[in-house]
């Protein structure tokens, strides 16, 4: 999780939305969300097993980051939805820090 929080920040740091620096972004940084979230995925499905609560919100932010890099392109102007479709992700993690947390099992930084 921390690789797909890192690579969103960076994405961010990259400039405003539609500037030319944040469209140049944009390949790069949905190649690599899908390539992680092909990762993420096939490990959660290994591990059917950690509560149900704890898996639904993994997979609601492996969802989230898809759906975020599914709506950017560089040939078109940002999407009215861009700014929540980031925050969703953000959100998943309440639930996973949460509960994370418990079990003290720190993986953010």
């Amino acid at each position: 999780m921390n690789e797909q929080l890192e690579a969103r920040k960076a994405f961010i740091a990259t400039g405003l939305q539609n500037s030319p620096e944040r469209k140049a972004a944009i390949p790069k940084f949905v190649s690599d969300t899908y390539d992680w979230a092909r990762r993420a995925q096939e490990e959660l499905n290994k591990h059917l097993e950690p509560p149900r609560f704890l898996a639904r919100n993994y997979q609601r932010f492996i969802d989230d980051a898809l759906l975020y890099a599914e709506q950017l392109s560089p040939n078109r102007d940002a999407s009215i939805y861009e700014n929540q479709l980031y925050e969703f992700g953000t959100i998943d993690l309440a639930g996973l820090i949460g509960r994370c947390s418990e079990v003290d099992a720190k993986w953010w930084k």
